[in-house]
């Protein structure tokens, strides 16, 4: 429904077009914000246990800050091998 659709149900002043067009409007803005939120989120596979995440920053590869330390302690303990 298009906005001029909703302004002409708010025009014709009866109750129960004035209360349609709010409905309307607040689904839209609803079905606008979860297309935002889904395009935001971002879900990655952890490079450190293999379980999908969703990403806090565009740069996250672990899962958590527990598992990134796993794999750097892994790291450096094969280097000082």
């Amino acid at each position: 429904m298009k906005w001029d659709d909703l302004e002409a149900l708010f025009d014709r002043g009866d109750v129960l077009s004035i209360v349609l067009a709010n409905e309307l409007m607040a689904y839209r803005a609803v079905d606008e914000a979860i297309e935002v939120a889904r395009k935001q989120i971002r879900a990655s596979k952890c490079q450190g246990c293999g379980a999908w995440f969703v990403q806090r920053r565009s740069n996250q590869i672990y899962c958590s800050k527990k598992c990134g330390l796993r794999v750097a302690s892994r790291k450096y303990r094969e280097r000082k091998r």
